[in-house]
């Protein structure tokens, strides 16, 4: 009975097979909204319901994303396009850069590093299911990988692109996409 009547627990993570020794009242009394997420490589549960619990099964490629935003405060099927707080960073950025959006984000975002023949961004590009394109322009308007060259990871799995400054209008952005 230790998740009885945890009114605030709306979602629990199950990163293996259904726990048998779980009794059929455990998670009674908590948030109206409460279901059971569990990978869909496990196995023992069932969906819609397990034990009497609304259930969902997560693909496997989804599931990092799914517990990132529980972890946050954000249920299951959020718009990840929303920019919750305000600050210009949706919450797909947050995840994709693997920052907390309940923090101001705005100077959190990769910046332009400018050295005497080229530009460079650094970011962290690890977070699955997540494609992070990194794009240069020189009028703001038309865009293009070309001429972009990005590293392979550092060890905090972050890349750094970078970009010839043959233009002195040379633009730098980070696409990312699910």
């Amino acid at each position: 009975g230790v998740f009885k009547s945890c009114s605030g627990l709306g979602a629990t993570f199950f990163l293996g097979n259904d726990p048998a020794s779980f009794g059929t009242q455990v998670f009674d009394g908590t948030a109206s909204y409460f279901s059971i997420c569990y990978k869909s490589d496990s196995f023992g549960f069932t969906s819609p319901t397990w034990k009497g619990y609304q259930a969902r099964e997560i693909d496997q490629v989804d599931f990092p994303l799914i517990r990132w935003l529980a972890l946050h405060g954000f249920g299951y099927g959020v718009n990840l396009d929303q920019d919750t707080n305000g600050d210009g960073v949706t919450l797909l950025m947050a995840y994709a850069l693997n920052l907390d959006p309940a923090l101001d984000l705005s100077d959190s975002l990769p910046q332009a590093e400018i050295a005497a023949d080229a530009m460079g961004m650094t970011y962290y590009a690890a977070n699955p299911g997540i494609t992070y394109t990194v794009e240069t322009s020189t009028n703001l308007q038309t865009w293009t990988e070309t001429g972009v060259s990005v590293s392979d990871f550092d060890p905090q799995f972050r890349r750094t692109a970078t970009v010839d400054l043959t233009d002195p209008h040379r633009f730098l952005r980070l696409r990312v996409e699910q």
